[in-house]
């Protein structure tokens, strides 16, 4: 599959993430702690959806994605809180 895009969108009480495929995903999402961070695991991805900027005004530190075992992806989202 491709990850064709990622975006943001600020709520008055959450962070909604947004991510744009090429056929429907299985996926596991989870918070970590130290540092807090969003984690969202899936199969084997290419990444089609460029450089991503952190949004403005939302607590977002990093955004990253690469492989992480054979056949599986991960996309990390670094938080401030």
């Amino acid at each position: 599959g491709e990850i064709r895009a990622l975006r943001f969108g600020a709520h008055p009480d959450k962070v909604r993430l947004v991510v744009t495929t090429d056929r429907v995903l299985t996926y596991r999402a989870y918070m970590l702690a130290d540092p807090v961070r969003l984690v969202i695991d899936t199969p084997s991805f290419r990444w089609r959806a460029g450089q991503i900027t952190k949004p403005a005004n939302l607590p977002v530190r990093d955004i990253r994605q690469g492989a992480h075992t054979p056949g599986q992806s991960r996309i990390v989202v670094d938080l401030d809180r």
